[in-house]
């Protein structure tokens, strides 16, 4: 998700990301295509919110988990650390001990899957609208323009979550 800014559209699925990466847990292969701080992929949360003083000393964010173990942390974070930041990483240290890497990819998995790595939107839909969910301006943007009916549904769920 990084680049350029092309668009209001890569807007839209930049802000997206937090929310599809809090509907997905990852299943660890090779690491490569997992954020070591916002995937979940260790226990039930994602690491900065498991090891939040830590985090918030990190200097590398967008790290995966295969960078992360191959540089074994270093120059990831800020020189001076306080105690707290300094325990936290003493247990991330642990957590990256405890990792094994396959050389399989990385596999996506969600509660609002159908098969593997693809969401079931109308669940995702249903649930929203139970909650009572109003449209979103932006959702517009989504239905009125050339893309394919499932990416259309994809967006118009994210936005109304």
């Amino acid at each position: 998700m990084k680049g350029e800014n092309l668009g209001h559209h890569w807007e839209l699925l930049q802000s997206l990301l937090p929310l599809y990466q809090a509907l997905t847990t990852v299943e660890l292969g090779d690491g490569r295509s997992t954020l070591l701080w916002t995937d979940v992929w260790n226990g039930d949360e994602a690491l900065e919110d498991h090891l939040p003083r830590l985090f918030s000393h990190c200097t590398r964010k967008d790290s995966t988990v295969q960078q992360a173990i191959n540089s074994n942390l270093h120059g990831c974070f800020v020189n001076r650390m306080s105690t707290q930041a300094n325990d936290e990483l003493q247990q991330l240290k642990v957590i990256l001990q405890q990792t094994q890497l396959t050389d399989q990819p990385d596999t996506r998995l969600s509660a609002f899957s159908r098969t593997k790595d693809k969401l079931d939107t109308s669940a995702i839909y249903r649930l929203l609208k139970a909650q009572g969910h109003q449209d979103d301006p932006s959702s517009a943007f989504i239905w009125k323009n050339a893309t394919p009916p499932r990416v259309q549904m994809f967006f118009w769920l994210l936005l109304e979550a």
